[in-house]
């Protein structure tokens, strides 16, 4: 089991997600929070350029995180179009 912390940046794009997208991702953060491992969760992909990161397709959208030891860190929501403009480069 992991422990999940919710960032800033995800929370926002999150608040102004429709409800069907919003209990998609409740979904999936209750799978990620109960998985043995997260790469037993489908539709996650380890990022290349960053160790340790990776990334949830979900339909349109693309939700980008962090894994440290027993916690997990959702770092952000994105349409894939602005996922893949502004990542990895103008996050930080």
């Amino acid at each position: 089991m992991f422990t999940i912390k919710l960032h800033k940046h995800f929370l926002k794009s999150f608040e102004k997600c429709e409800k069907d997208l919003k209990d998609k991702i409740i979904s999936f953060l209750e799978l990620l929070k109960n998985a043995e491992k997260v790469w037993d969760v489908e539709w996650i992909k380890k990022l290349s350029w960053y160790s340790g990161f990776y990334r949830m397709r979900l339909g349109g959208y693309r939700i980008w995180f962090r894994l440290q030891w027993e916690s997990i860190e959702i770092l952000i929501l994105k349409s894939r179009g602005d996922f893949y403009k502004i990542f990895p480069k103008n996050f930080w």
